[in-house]
């Protein structure tokens, strides 16, 4: 797991992982960071392109058209909320993506690294093995 937010005591909630169709259920809400401001809408999720289990959040941003990702391994739902262990901050500069394209195996490491996630990370190690050319995370058929 990445490092959080240290400003921030909470950690999210360990509980197991979202199913497709819980994480395409939270589309619109709102996505919290870890100082609780908000830090966009939630736009759409991206998911492994070998078994299909969510990736990826893509988030909306309030006060632009940019759109940016979040783990989905983070995401702690709420009600009428989504909390990440994330600053504003952070998921705001992360790189933007588009949610009709999904992510490659590169792109998608370097997501993962903007957000501290460790080189042993199991994520990590099964987009290592796919190669950087190969799809990491696609939008949900």
């Amino acid at each position: 797991m990445p490092d959080v937010d240290e400003d921030h005591d909470q950690e999210p909630v360990d509980a197991p992982p979202l199913t497709l169709e819980e994480a395409k259920g939270l589309k619109g809400i709102r996505l919290v960071g870890s100082d609780g401001s908000l830090a966009g809408r939630i736009g759409g999720v991206l998911v492994d392109a070998e078994d299909g289990t969510p990736t990826w959040f893509v988030i909306r941003h309030a006060r632009s058209w940019r759109r940016t990702a979040v783990p989905a391994v983070l995401a702690a739902p709420g009600v009428g909320r989504v909390w990440v262990p994330l600053s504003r901050e952070l998921v705001q500069a992360a790189a933007q993506v588009d949610s009709t394209e999904g992510l490659s195996s590169m792109a998608e490491l370097e997501l993962l690294e903007h957000y501290g996630f460790p080189a042993d990370d199991e994520r990590v190690a099964r987009l290592r093995e796919r190669g950087d050319d190969a799809t990491g995370s696609i939008p949900p058929g």
